[in-house]
């Protein structure tokens, strides 16, 4: 029976797998993973409604399964600009560190950045 890979051998292979080799676009889908985790860790933490985090969570199983047709179709569900969209939301302060000011920044900058690396990814 093959010995378990610790920790450290675990993350390595993370960071370092096949995964991180795959580029659509010039965009790695390590890339999009990260971020798309980060914009969903973010909305958790701060109250969004469990809505469009459905695409989203699904988009980084897919991915996370190597599955990245089915990440880009979860992630394309996920509406972006206008009323009523995604990003039409004003974070509430969370933590003792935050602002207004500040939350608004960090979810934009998050969201920002995750929809440009999926328009790029799907050649847009």
């Amino acid at each position: 029976m093959a010995k378990k890979p610790n920790l450290l051998t675990r993350a390595f292979n993370r960071l370092s797998g096949p995964r991180s080799a795959r580029y659509h676009h010039h965009i790695s889908e390590a890339a999009i993973l990260e971020s798309a985790r980060s914009l969903l860790k973010f909305c958790r933490e701060h109250q969004y409604e469990p809505g469009y985090l459905v695409f989203l969570k699904d988009g980084i199983t897919a991915l996370e399964q190597d599955n990245f047709p089915e990440a880009m179709t979860q992630f394309q569900r996920i509406p972006f600009g206008g009323m009523g969209c995604f990003n039409d939301w004003y974070p509430p302060v969370i933590y003792d560190h935050e602002n207004p000011a500040y939350v608004e920044e960090v979810f934009t900058a998050l969201t920002e950045r995750f929809c440009r690396l999926i328009m790029t990814a799907a050649g847009k």
